[in-house]
């Protein structure tokens, strides 16, 4: 293991300060779904997903300890100070105080250099309700690991002629200044000059709206990112991908395919669709393409139709699923399922090799 080389990309001057209140909008207690970990596409257009929450228990709200004015204003390397703790932490990034959930092993202080997983939660979720689905697995003594599971800041995209879309994250117009990928970038620093970060696993998952901006970070990162695992997502600088009237609002750059880190697209089938103003998106469509796409351009690619429209998680491929197939995915390591998927996965999960 080695622990992360910050570049300037990964260590931007971004401390973590004090302040860390709650957010009633964080509350587990808001998210629409099934018991026990089924999603469902709420009457407002909400993408959320109910966990079992039982396995995370409430955690206060942490305070942070701002870094000194010198360090704050020069400092680029791992020497940036941060305070980051189990529960909710705030993170100044660029001068915008963002929110993330953190779910560390127990070991936290002893252990590292630390693999770490982030996960994005769907439209209209909640980070305090999303955690769940890797909270309870942090302490796993195969794969323990740092689960970071950051809050939207309720991005809103402006459209001529329709108006303000609430849209949770900027997924749209994708360059450097991205805000997602600022905090993509902050949290891992601060994680590293804390708890040292393992740079051969780092991870990220997603349902949804989150699984398009893990998507995003493979393009933009993928010389950082391990692995990725998405419930119903989207790379939408895919050119064979019918984005439909979201295409007038999408900019992402050229995915570049000579980092070509292994992903498992999961996806719920033909009724897989999600319907916003302007347009009706299909993530079943969206897998299937990627997939293939992936698998011309060198990536080790698995792709599981579980059937069952945009939910997630499907009961057999679930949080264990995908943590299990980041611990078999470090970076830079030839995939031990090319040919032969778990004997453990589901029929409908296959590797693609065409």
């Amino acid at each position: 293991m080695h622990r992360l080389a910050l570049s300037v990309a990964l260590a931007a001057s971004l401390p973590c300060f004090a302040g860390c209140g709650s957010d009633p909008d964080d509350t587990d207690s808001g998210a629409e779904g099934t018991t026990g970990g089924g999603t469902t596409v709420g009457e407002t257009g909400a993408e959320t997903v109910a966990a079992d929450s039982s396995g995370a228990g409430e955690t206060d709200a942490v305070d942070t300890t701002a870094a000194g004015e010198e360090e704050s204003s020069g400092d680029t390397g791992p020497g940036v100070e941060c305070q980051l703790s189990d529960g909710e932490n705030l993170i100044d990034v660029n001068g915008q105080m963002r929110t993330v959930f953190l779910d560390l092993p127990s070991n936290i202080e002893d252990g590292g250099p630390w693999p770490v997983v982030f996960n994005w939660h769907g439209l209209g979720d909640s980070a305090g309700n999303f955690r769940q689905l890797v909270a309870p697995y942090v302490d796993d003594p195969e794969f323990p690991f740092i689960g970071v599971t950051p809050e939207d800041t309720d991005f809103a995209l402006m459209l001529p002629g329709i108006g303000t879309l609430p849209l949770d994250w900027e997924v749209f117009m994708v360059d450097e200044a991205n805000a997602e990928l600022a905090l993509f970038d902050a949290t891992l620093a601060c994680l590293d000059s804390q708890y040292g970060v393992d740079a051969d696993r780092v991870h990220t998952m997603g349902f949804s709206l989150g699984s398009i901006l893990s998507d995003l970070i493979g393009s933009m990162r993928g010389d950082v990112i391990a692995s990725i695992a998405t419930y119903s997502g989207g790379y939408w600088n895919n050119p064979n991908s019918d984005l439909g009237f979201v295409a007038l609002a999408v900019s992402w750059p050229d995915h570049p395919h000579d980092v070509p880190y292994p992903q498992l697209f999961l996806h719920g089938g033909e009724t897989d669709t999600f319907e916003v103003s302007i347009a009706a998106l299909s993530f079943s469509d969206f897998a299937n393409a990627d997939a293939a796409w992936f698998v011309d351009n060198g990536h080790p690619t698995f792709l599981c139709d579980h059937g069952g429209g945009h939910t997630a998680p499907p009961a057999a491929m679930g949080p264990e699923q995908l943590l299990q197939f980041f611990a078999d995915h470090p970076r830079g390591v030839e995939s031990p399922y090319v040919g032969a998927v778990p004997e453990a996965w589901p029929d409908y999960c296959q590797h693609v090799t065409e």
